[in-house]
């Protein structure tokens, strides 16, 4: 049930293309275009790492690339319901926003719609399973994010997980006088897919930190015929067809702000957010996890 009805096994969607064979014809003229176009979208993108590292601050790297880089990478970003957000915003205590995963290039999309949403500055809950640390260290230094907070979610030996707790539990104290922090910005999934029918499991890692939750429901809209992630794709690959076609829009739009119940533990409190999520997106929650992703993506966790 999991490779065949919730995810995503090949690049090409073969329904939509039975359906409209001119699909196929429209391709075959647009190749050279979007071949142009993934070579210029490169540059762009170079461009914009060597100004942000050598000659702009952090503040005008991210204004750079919010209002002018991502729209020339053809990655459109619209945001709703930022008056959710308007009391945390407020204040000067922490909070999580938890936002489904749609994408390896959501820590772009989303910085810019958390942004649109009044939220410039947070900390990210990053993995560095696959890429490393150094992605999330030119993400800060392109003023993406504030800060990040590393896993390695289920390949996370013991010391791992609690050294990443630990930064959690300092991220959530109270700091009397300090300047607002921002949130806590997470995808509880901890695997891309494309939550169109279905929602992975959301992770209980911090749910539990006694600290309100704004969820945020992410949409991947695009008339392509093509999933730009499906089981087993590389990371590279699907950066490289997102620069290939026209455009894509990233819909993200903020939900009613949610807290635990007295006695709720931090799973429960995390199916909760997930099936508030998933109602907005229109998709059904699932039980199933990253870990059972990675079965199927012949993937085994560390031990326990």
């Amino acid at each position: 049930m999991l490779r065949e009805r919730i995810l995503a096994t090949r690049r090409l969607r073969v329904d939509v293309l039975a359906s409209r064979p001119w699909w196929l014809g429209v391709a075959l003229l647009y190749l050279p275009i979007g071949l142009v176009l993934v070579a210029a979208r490169l540059t762009v993108m170079l461009s914009f790492v060597l100004l942000g590292v050598t000659l702009l601050g952090r503040r005008a790297a991210r204004a750079l690339g919010r209002r002018w880089v991502l729209p020339l990478l053809g990655f459109r970003v619209r945001a709703s319901g930022g008056e959710q957000l308007r009391a945390l915003r407020e204040g000067s205590e922490p909070y999580v926003i938890a936002v489904n995963h749609v994408s390896y290039m959501d820590p772009l999309a989303v910085s810019a719609s958390l942004q649109e949403l009044g939220v410039p500055a947070f900390t990210y809950l990053a993995s560095v399973a696959m890429g490393g640390a150094w992605p999330l260290a030119l993400l800060g230094r392109l003023g993406f994010a504030r800060d990040f907070i590393t896993t390695t979610g289920s390949a996370a030996t013991p010391a791992q997980r609690a050294t990443t707790r630990a930064a959690l539990i300092r991220l959530a104290e109270p700091r009397p006088g300090d300047e607002p922090r921002g949130p806590l910005v997470l995808f509880p999934e901890g695997q891309v897919h494309d939550c169109e029918r279905y929602l992975l499991r959301y992770e209980r890692f911090c749910f539990g930190l006694g600290l309100p939750v704004a969820p945020v429901a992410v949409r991947h809209l695009h008339p392509w015929p093509v999933n730009f992630w499906f089981l087993g794709d590389h990371p590279l690959l699907s950066a490289l067809w997102l620069l290939f076609v026209p455009w894509t829009t990233w819909e993200s739009t903020a939900l009613p702000v949610m807290a635990a119940a007295p006695g709720e533990g931090a799973e429960n409190f995390a199916a909760r957010v997930q099936a508030e999520t998933a109602s907005a997106l229109g998709c059904q929650s699932t039980a199933f996890t990253m870990v059972d992703v990675g079965e199927l993506l012949g993937f085994s966790p560390a031990p326990r």
